[in-house]
């Protein structure tokens, strides 16, 4: 496989220095070669010479379904194994992750915020419809967060349309984003419901 990578410069106001964000534009993984962990060994390789150059984060050029499930998977499992996110998130209020936390996701691994809130996201949809008695109270919440969240993303698109009209729109979104969440949650242990 192969990948193409550029680096731009950023001006960071509050330390007042450039530094790189590294943007991935293609990558490949010839078919025959697909399902063999190349593609995940090879975004990790991306992801270590990142951090040795000491880019401010990495970004993806419009990137693909199979792709953007890819790189789902390796974010949160990096999330997941540093501990920056629970293993058990169904301990967990449904709400945005904070400032703070992003921040030292971002420096340690070098996601941007937008991704941080993905990997967040998925990890607390693995959590619902386990089972448990508040799981329709956190499905809501959960759906509330999402829909919040891609609002703020597709606003310009959204904004303009009827409120009846945006609304069904933003469901056709959360919908699309929960089945890619869907296929992401399956590569993790679902967490097993505690006893009473």
């Amino acid at each position: 496989g192969y990948s193409t990578v550029y680096p731009f410069s950023v001006f960071r106001k509050t330390q007042g220095d450039f530094r790189e964000r590294i943007r991935i534009s293609q990558f490949v993984i010839l078919p025959q070669y697909r399902g063999q962990g190349h593609g995940s060994n090879l975004l990790q390789a991306i992801y270590d010479d990142c951090r040795t150059r000491d880019c401010v984060e990495i970004t993806v050029e419009s990137p693909s379904e199979g792709f953007r499930n890819l790189r789902d998977v390796n974010d949160l499992k990096l999330c997941l194994e540093r501990k920056f996110l629970s293993e058990d998130p169904s301990k967990e209020k449904i709400e945005t992750i904070g400032q703070e936390l992003s921040a030292q996701i971002n420096k340690e691994l070098r996601l941007s915020r937008s991704q941080v809130l993905r990997c967040h996201e998925i990890n607390l949809y693995r959590s619902l419809n386990n089972g448990s008695e508040s799981s329709a109270e956190r499905i809501r919440n959960f759906r509330m967060l999402v829909k919040r969240r891609l609002f703020t993303q597709f606003e310009e698109v959204l904004a303009p349309l009827l409120p009846d009209e945006r609304k069904r729109r933003l469901a056709e979104i959360f919908e699309d984003v929960e089945k890619e969440y869907e296929l992401v949650g399956r590569k993790f242990p679902t967490p097993k419901r505690r006893g009473l």
